[in-house]
């Protein structure tokens, strides 16, 4: 295992130049929020945005759409809800620039943001998808990462989400329930900048069961991405399962000793360097040990 980590971590450290912005920023984001790794760390000083360029960035983000990004898993069964919400895709992207900017870099943007003429549309609109529990289950992760995000680093609001019957929430595609579940406890941490609040602790554990039994049952046939956010927000959550051993086995079983990272014979068209680099960067996660403050 240790080895193939090792690999894995040398393999886009030393092609990082070969890796588009936004990857080599998730790869270096993510070891960095995990593990606090310090050649991450010193990646991540490359990609700090020049104060000029914020305001445009943003702006530009905020208008981008789903309809432009046919790489989006499932996108038959979404289309129609990014139709229902076209702000969605860009507000997400958005966001997640904004709490970068923040626990990266200190740069606060939000005074910014929430000056912008659409912030009341935007606020009205994840009400309503917050509301619109078939939205939200067949999204799953862009509508429940837009809707912590927007909670708890926009509006600075703790209040619980998704409890009410998070079961409803779990769609029959069953990567998208994993996708769900694993991304309300991900959204809990400020995608990992801190610890699960402990008030929040126990329904998010009750909701991972759930999904942990769905794991467990559909190992085999659940893309590898799906199983190691499983086997992270697990350990977000405090739980011991067998559950890792499991996923593991089956994740170092793709390993192409050739190309030095982990490919997905599921996903074809995600098995270059770009596109495997989300399924290693959750490898490396789900065999580091994580930084005392992401624990409950």
């Amino acid at each position: 295992m240790q080895t193939i980590s090792n690999t894995i971590y040398e393999t886009y450290l030393s092609r990082l130049e070969e890796l588009t912005p936004q990857k080599a920023f998730h790869f270096a984001n993510r070891l960095r929020s995990w593990a606090d790794d310090p050649r991450a760390t010193t990646i991540l000083q490359r990609y700090s945005p020049q104060p000029s360029e914020i305001q445009a960035i943003l702006m530009r983000l905020l208008t981008l759409r789903a309809d432009e990004n046919a790489a989006i898993n499932f996108l038959d069964l979404r289309a129609p809800y990014f139709t229902q919400y076209p702000w969605l895709y860009g507000l997400e992207l958005a966001l997640f620039q904004m709490r970068h900017w923040y626990f990266e870099y200190g740069i606060d943007t939000r005074s910014f943001f929430r000056s912008n003429a659409d912030f009341k549309l935007w606020d009205t609109g994840v009400e309503r998808l917050y509301a619109d529990t078939s939205a939200c289950a067949t999204l799953s992760s862009y509508a429940v990462n837009t809707i912590y995000l927007w909670y708890r680093l926009i509006q600075e609001d703790e209040r619980t989400l998704f409890t009410t019957d998070s079961s409803a929430y779990l769609h029959t595609e069953k990567a998208l329930a994993l996708y769900f579940s694993t991304h309300c406890c991900l959204g809990e941490t400020l995608f990992y900048a801190r610890a699960i609040p402990a008030d929040k602790l126990a329904a998010q554990c009750l909701l991972l069961s759930r999904s942990e039994v769905t794991a467990r049952k559909h190992s085999e046939s659940l893309p590898l991405d799906a199983l190691l956010e499983t086997v992270i927000a697990l350990k977000l959550c405090g739980i011991e399962s067998s559950l890792r051993a499991t996923v593991l086995a089956r994740v170092e079983a793709h390993f192409d000793t050739t190309l030095g990272y982990i490919t997905d014979p599921a996903k074809p068209d995600k098995n270059d360097l770009n596109g495997a680099e989300h399924r290693n960067v959750l490898y490396l996660m789900a065999t580091m040990t994580p930084r005392q403050a992401l624990l409950p």
